[in-house]
């Protein structure tokens, strides 16, 4: 395998692209791969909004291996961790939803860090904040509108823009709100996803679908699955999610700035 390739081209930043510096060295795929190399996107107006129960979580641990498959055949990169906690904001109960990415050698060891605080019913985003290397990230969500700012050894950005309360924030949160969401066959929805980096933060849209069931075999074990289609412009992943729990048991991908890999994130067990 061709590790130069390798190392440059996956995408592996907590927050999506602190700083371009991040991406050359990370081998664990972000949460969306190159969403934030979209600049704008139009939401699908004959898609309904989002909607989610919070009630239907519970606390738990997931572990995921990430693989990479080339030409050259498959190779172990890393592991992400999604990790759904009881937690306190203002006063009031939220879900806190902690996520953890490991790279290993031959690739440049690293670990990346998210957590976003979730509204206990509706899974909004009230807080997001994410560590990459010496990149800080940090977001509060209110009115409909998201404040926060970035900093790094290279530069420092504030920001606040618009985003709907429904956003997405990372890619443990799009894990949670599958989980929480009234997936049936033919069900689609389309929610923003909130970017941020040093040169400040915009959202895109995500169309999300339901587009058939199957079984599929993973390291935990053989699931009956909905899978679900995951796009934004220019991107998109498949999304296979357990009909009985609800729990992502597989993600796959082809980032466009990988012709002929597909990047999998396979679920190995919870706790």
């Amino acid at each position: 395998m061709r590790h130069a390739f390798i190392r440059a081209t996956i995408v592996a930043v907590t927050c999506l692209a602190f700083a371009e510096g991040l991406h050359a060295q990370d081998p664990i795929p972000s949460r969306m791969p190159i969403l934030d190399r979209v600049e704008a996107a139009s939401r699908d107006s004959a898609l309904p909004p989002l909607m989610v129960d919070g009630r239907r979580l519970r606390p738990r641990g997931s572990l995921y291996d990430v693989l990479v498959t080339t030409d050259s055949g498959t190779q172990h990169v890393g592991w992400h961790t999604v990790w759904v906690y009881d937690a306190m904001f203002s006063g009031r109960a939220a879900w806190e939803v902690f996520e953890r990415r490991e790279s290993h050698a031959p690739f440049v060891v690293r670990v990346t860090r998210d957590s976003s605080v979730l509204n206990r019913d509706t899974l909004h985003p009230l807080r997001w904040e994410g560590v990459a290397g010496d990149a800080r990230m940090v977001a509060a969500f209110a009115n409909d509108s998201v404040y926060g700012g970035t900093t790094s050894t290279q530069a420092r950005a504030t920001f606040t823009i618009a985003a709907p309360g429904h956003s997405l924030t990372s890619e443990g949160t799009l894990d949670v709100v599958l989980q929480a969401a009234p997936l049936a066959d033919g069900w689609r929805a389309t929610t923003p996803l909130v970017i941020a980096d040093l040169s400040g933060a915009r959202t895109v849209a995500v169309t999300l679908q339901v587009e058939r069931t199957e079984q599929v075999a993973v390291p935990a074990g053989s699931f009956d699955a909905w899978v679900v289609r995951v796009a934004a412009p220019g991107t998109e992943r498949l999304v296979w999610v357990d009909r009985s729990t609800q729990l992502v048991v597989k993600t796959v991908e082809t980032p466009p700035h990988m012709p002929g890999a597909r990047v999998e994130r396979v679920f190995v067990g919870g706790y």
